[in-house]
């Protein structure tokens, strides 16, 4: 539904954080107030949320099918295509738009990904496996871990939860690496360079780690969505050593105290509008993946004049995150 225009009471303070929410505050408070804390979305769908997601449920429902139900290849590959028909739905989507901005993700295009992936990274002879625990395969791994800082309202520890593809025994190696797969409307060198220092992923390595698995970092690969095929990359590894784990989660936890802190504030501040505690970018942010959705509310003298535009969509840190 969307936003209610005089409903701007103080939201609640979130309780659970993951490394979505930490990029928005620390690259603008005010992008972390109106999509954290408010649950903001431009109305519409997103097709690069949409169509990462249903590449990663086909991948997903194909290693389950190969690795913990015993299915043959081409069973496995039959039942993610299936799962990316039942995953992509009806949405309402404008494809002569899309393909105009040179965005070419769609269905056929999600079947094709799943078979270069398959391609590049054969099941059967994949030297990523997934991981053995507990007497469960190890793909779609999720966790929440509780923090050192308390809940504002409740008192009880935030929690830091994430949500990747697969935990794998790589085999060449016999050392245990995160693998997540990302879809991208490009690959090559500055693709390859986002890795390097991304927090997600060390998040990831800490969330193992907190549960006495010691993951060694995280490998990448990559989907190239083009218009008339599909391009696979692997980024090479990057280790995450216990130093950068720790720089990591020492800024994770000032960062959310800082949210704390402007949060209280604006608790306490009874004759101003929520937002205005919570300051802005005003610089690369607005800008930055096409443009910050949240621009005609910084525009504006009177954010809640706009927030008609906006649907209130609660965002849970425990399901599947998909990334450009």
């Amino acid at each position: 539904m969307a936003a209610d225009p005089l409903n701007m009471d103080i939201p609640p303070f979130p309780a659970v954080w993951d490394s979505t929410m930490r990029s928005h505050f620390v690259s603008c408070e005010r992008q972390g107030f109106w999509s954290d804390f408010m649950h903001l979305r431009k109305s519409g769908l997103s097709i690069h949320l949409h169509f990462g997601g249903v590449v990663a449920a086909g991948l997903e429902a194909t290693r389950k099918a190969y690795y913990r139900d015993g299915c043959n290849l081409d069973e496995s590959m039959c039942i993610g295509h299936s799962t990316i028909i039942k995953t992509w739905g009806d949405p309402d989507i404008d494809m002569e738009m899309l393909r105009a901005q040179r965005i070419y993700k769609s269905l056929p295009a999600a079947h094709d990904a799943l078979e270069a992936y398959a391609e590049r990274w054969p099941f059967d002879t994949d030297p990523l496996r997934p991981l053995f625990i507990n007497g469960q395969h190890c793909i779609e791994v999720s966790f929440a871990v509780p923090l050192p800082i308390n809940h504002p309202v409740t008192n009880e520890p935030i929690l830091y939860a994430g949500r990747f593809d697969m935990l794998a025994d790589w085999q060449e190696t016999g050392t245990i690496w995160i693998d997540d797969e990302k879809t991208s409307s490009s690959l090559g060198r500055s693709w390859r360079n986002n890795w390097r220092l991304r927090g997600q992923f060390t998040g990831y390595v800490w969330g193992c780690r907190s549960f006495g698995v010691n993951a060694s970092g995280v490998i990448v690969r990559g989907l190239g969505i083009l218009a008339n095929s599909v391009t696979t990359e692997e980024a090479p590894p990057e280790p995450r050593p216990g130093w950068m784990v720790d720089v990591w989660y020492w800024q994770l936890l000032k960062d959310i105290r800082r949210a704390k802190a402007c949060w209280i504030t604006m608790e306490q501040k009874q004759d101003c509008d929520p937002w205005e505690m919570w300051d802005q970018n005003l610089d690369s942010s607005c800008s930055s993946y096409g443009g910050c959705q949240f621009i005609p509310l910084c525009q504006s003298e009177h954010p809640e004049r706009w927030l008609g535009q906006y649907e209130k969509v609660v965002w849970n840190p425990l399901q599947r995150s998909v990334e450009e």
